[in-house]
């Protein structure tokens, strides 16, 4: 004012971490991430198409049994990254998406060994393997949003991520088959193991550690506040009974008690939930504050 003009001037963002990168750092870095999705779909597809040979390994040829060897999986991926994200903000996004693999490999290499066993080992290897998808796919996308700035080529990288999804899940059933047919099923669960262990070696080599301003009572109180743990109890609680329930009704019938008796638990257990997430927890997992009308209609 008063003839004294102030010149402003563009402030330069700060740096981003891919911009430190060499370009085939980069192109490894990416496509590890993107092997998070694509192990995390792959375990889809490989126990579709050689279903019914899995089944005749272990002289099971019961539909309700069968479908668990799917379900088992897709119920502990869908249920546990209710907390997985929580966990990579308190932890690190690098050392949960690396556990994610080793965790993978690890009941990888359990299912493809309880063919000397039973059905029921699968199944519980299948479940634990869930767990490893469900600490992968969120702390994937937290890797790649931490370490690119926004932009063309951050909206490319998430395209390529996204685009990992339904490729992973035809290619998995594609060799899934393959390997059942021309050589045996459990090999399709030892090459995963295998594939993850190096995906996890290849990750603590490429993919930088990630600054985290996040702190918490180092306590195991304010540890159990810090992961909203009763939020988390009661929301996988619920979400695993109310599936378990739906899963077996249609093989079972309605006439089963312990069906109605699950889904009843389970929906309470979400409500439960949703009270804690509202009016208990100091650090909720799901900050409903944050969904506005705009954010809603984008979602909806």
């Amino acid at each position: 004012m008063g003839g004294n003009s102030i010149n402003l001037q563009p402030v330069d963002s700060a740096q981003s971490l891919a911009s430190t990168f060499s370009p085939i750092h980069e192109v490894i870095f990416v496509a590890i991430v993107c092997m998070g999705q694509f192990m995390t779909q792959t375990n889809i597809g490989v126990c579709l198409s050689p279903l019914d040979i899995v089944g005749d390994s272990f002289d099971v040829d019961d539909p309700g049994i069968l479908s668990w060897f799917m379900a088992g999986y897709s119920l502990t991926v869908g249920t546990f990254i209710l907390v997985s994200g929580r966990c990579g903000d308190l932890f690190g996004y690098r050392r949960m998406f690396i556990i994610g693999f080793c965790w993978i490999a690890l009941w990888s290499l359990v299912a493809g060994l309880s063919v000397y066993s039973n059905y029921i080992l699968f199944i519980s290897a299948r479940v634990f393997q869930g767990i490893g998808g469900a600490l992968l796919m969120p702390n994937a996308l937290a890797l790649l949003g931490a370490t690119y700035q926004p932009g063309k080529k951050k909206n490319m990288i998430f395209a390529i991520f996204g685009a990992a999804s339904p490729n992973s899940a035809l290619l998995g059933s594609v060799f899934g088959a393959i390997f059942s047919q021309l050589a045996w099923w459990p090999w399709t669960y030892w090459t995963q193991a295998i594939v993850a262990l190096c995906c996890a070696a290849l990750g603590l080599l490429v993919i930088p550690s990630i600054h985290h301003d996040t702190l918490f009572d180092k306590s195991f109180l304010g540890l159990l506040k810090a992961l909203d743990a009763l939020g988390g109890a009661c929301g996988i609680g619920g979400l695993v009974l109310v599936n378990i329930a739906w899963n077996q009704a249609p093989i079972l019938g309605w006439s089963e008690p312990y069906v109605y008796v699950l889904l009843i638990i389970g929906i309470l257990s979400i409500a439960a939930f949703f009270h804690v997430e509202f009016r208990v927890a100091e650090h909720p997992l799901i900050p409903f504050h944050a969904f506005s009308r705009d954010v809603l209609v984008v979602l909806g």
